[in-house]
């Protein structure tokens, strides 16, 4: 019991280490995409001025 109970404490950590990398993931492509867009605009934008 001990011995499944300490398993499932340590997975449980590893689970939220995986959850936390994730996190990062999705938040960096989320700039990823704000600067892309905004080049977008920018293009659009400029293509306008023109």
């Amino acid at each position: 019991r001990a011995q499944l109970w300490n398993h499932g404490a340590e997975s449980g950590v590893w689970q939220q280490k995986r959850g936390r990398k994730i996190r990062k993931i999705g938040k960096l492509r989320r700039i990823l995409k704000q600067f892309l867009t905004a080049d977008g605009n920018s293009d659009a934008f400029s293509g306008q001025l023109s």
